[in-house]
């Protein structure tokens, strides 16, 4: 055997033993503290928003940082549609 086929049979054992491991060790191994199968947990910055229509065109969502000072998202409409179009940062 030379020594580029003794490398590439070293390359694959491993990733077979890679493989194996995982399958017997998956089920029980979280990454980011989601375990598998579970699906991570939606958060909605806008759950406590004060909303305001600006315009018939421009809506407003103001939410307050951890300092308790404004954030506010401003979303722009273009004919039905609503699109995040800026944001007003705390000075």
């Amino acid at each position: 055997m030379t020594s580029r086929t003794k490398w590439l049979l070293a390359v694959i054992g491993a990733l077979l033993v890679a493989m194996l491991a995982y399958a017997v060790a998956g089920p029980y191994l979280a990454i980011n503290g989601i375990a598998p199968g579970e699906r991570p947990k939606a958060v909605d910055p806008l759950q406590n928003a004060t909303t305001n229509f600006e315009s018939t065109s421009l809506f407003t969502a103001t939410v307050e940082t951890a300092d308790g000072k404004p954030l506010v998202f401003e979303f722009t409409r273009t004919g039905l549609a609503w699109k995040l179009t800026g944001l007003r940062l705390p000075d």
